[in-house]
């Protein structure tokens, strides 16, 4: 499994959690996203230094966990490595959309927008955006498998099939609303037994 591949299946996993359990296991998503973020710097670090096989991976991890740690015990660098996740997650629909722009400051500047909402408006977005950081990263993560795109490299994850695109956005959609519910319902039942 080559570095694109490991990371399109640590963005389903973390896309997971995070559309169904990110607000009762926020401090985890937390160490995820940390972790997250630290494995997309290694994976670009590598590239950058041209680190071969066996090493490049063990740089991915070990820069993924001293950030997963950071993110765990630091909770306001936490708070900012998940908007980092999140903006990182989000950020191939907006250069699909905006092409002009280089794909780097897409990336930073929906980093620094995510982070900012979740460091001021912390508890109202909680839910919200890691539903939709989570059903994004789902999708973009799948989009990389099934089509064999580098998601590392900023492809876009919409295949130029319209079908495909219907079911994509439809999928999307659904892991929303599936994840909206499941987490509205059990923050529910938390606060009336609490």
């Amino acid at each position: 499994m080559g570095q694109p591949e490991l990371y399109a299946v640590l963005s389903i996993i973390g896309g997971i959690v995070s559309t169904f359990w990110g607000y009762r296991v926020f401090k985890w998503v937390l160490s995820l996203a940390g972790f997250a973020v630290g494995a997309m710097i290694a994976l670009e670090m590598n590239a950058l230094f041209e680190i071969p096989g066996n090493l490049g991976i063990i740089t991915i991890f070990g820069v993924g966990f001293l950030f997963a740690i950071l993110a765990h015990y630091l909770y306001r660098f936490g708070i900012l490595l998940f908007g980092a996740f999140i903006g990182y997650g989000m950020s191939p629909s907006v250069v699909v959309r905006i092409p002009e722009i280089p794909s780097i400051v897409v990336i930073m500047v929906c980093s620094m927008v995510f982070a900012f909402l979740i460091w001021k408006l912390e508890k109202p977005f909680v839910v919200i955006i890691t539903v939709l950081a989570g059903a994004s990263t789902i999708v973009s993560g799948l989009a990389a498998i099934i089509y064999r795109l580098d998601i590392t490299r900023m492809e876009p994850a919409l295949p130029q099939d319209p079908g495909m695109k219907v079911l994509t956005l439809v999928s999307l959609g659904v892991l929303i609303a599936l994840g909206l519910s499941a987490q509205i319902g059990w923050t529910a039942r938390d606060e009336t037994s609490g």
